[in-house]
């Protein structure tokens, strides 16, 4: 019986994939896969504003010649001043246009799978036509641990809802019927509403193992300030507030002023500016 071929389908954006920070969390990710067992691509999608592709390069590089997956790289070059980088949605979307598996797997660059995940999805499609894994933080925070817990014992086990970084994973014929979002965020929490309402709960496989997510983002933000703006993201699109509008008004930096004791009256002063208009 001919094993399935496993997509691993991730979006990318940095301003120089050069520089430390990006050469180690590449790193990271390529180990998280080696020892992953095949048959199994990895297709990145790159944005940036290089002219050619900086990434195809760099992670041969890390990946060394013993590497056993297949790694290709997509690049979407941008100009700063003029246009934005490629949302995530549009650029998961490339990857998997460009992507031969039968099974496709979205895996954040700053996510970790755990040992043997891929045999596990591969197992879990045999009675399964979609699944996610739950997720833990490479940090000791409290906080972190407290959104954690809520995140995979309420969200996801309970209601079956997971959002990007739970390393969401269904086959290529669901892919293809759903819905495109080419917004600039909350792509993931709208393909788990789809496939929730598509497959119902129980046909979604979710794993025992987490993925390990980097704390780095809300370490920068500030995990309190992070899970707020994240709860009043997501409170304004269930109450039917596109996408697009909350990103700009609510993860522009120069909108709230994170880091300030000026952070908590900003938040409500955006907020009430969306609700508003």
């Amino acid at each position: 019986m001919t094993e399935h071929l496993i997509s691993v389908l991730t979006p990318f954006y940095a301003r120089d994939p050069r520089v430390p920070a990006v050469r180690v969390e590449l790193g990271a990710y390529l180990e998280s896969l080696r020892g992953q067992a095949g048959p199994c691509e990895i297709v990145i999608a790159g944005t940036g504003p290089a002219r050619r592709d900086p990434l195809g390069p760099l992670l041969r590089e890390l990946a060394g010649p013993e590497f056993p997956h297949a790694l290709r790289t997509l690049h979407h070059r941008f100009d700063p001043a003029r246009a934005t980088p490629l949302p995530r949605g549009a650029a998961i979307a490339a990857a998997s246009e460009a992507a031969t598996g039968d099974l496709l797997c979205i895996l954040h660059a700053d996510n970790r799978l755990p040992p043997g995940a891929l045999a596990e999805i591969r197992q879990a499609a045999a009675s399964h036509r979609a699944g996610c894994f739950p997720k833990v933080y490479d940090s000791g925070d409290r906080l972190l641990a407290l959104q954690a817990w809520w995140l995979n014992d309420w969200r996801l086990r309970r209601r079956r809802r997971s959002v990007g970084t739970n390393a969401v994973w269904l086959d290529r014929e669901l892919w293809a019927r759903s819905p495109r979002r080419p917004w600039r965020m909350l792509e993931d929490v709208a393909l788990s509403d789809w496939l929730l309402a598509t497959l119902g709960p129980g046909g979604i496989h979710v794993s025992r193992r987490p993925v390990t997510v980097s704390a780095a983002k809300y370490l920068r933000t500030g995990v309190l300030a992070s899970m707020a703006i994240n709860a009043t993201v997501l409170a304004l699109y269930g109450g039917g507030v596109h996408p697009d509008r909350l990103a700009a008004e609510l993860y522009g930096r120069d909108k709230l002023a994170v880091g300030t004791p000026y952070f908590w009256p900003s938040l409500i002063k955006q907020a009430w500016r969306v609700l508003r208009d």
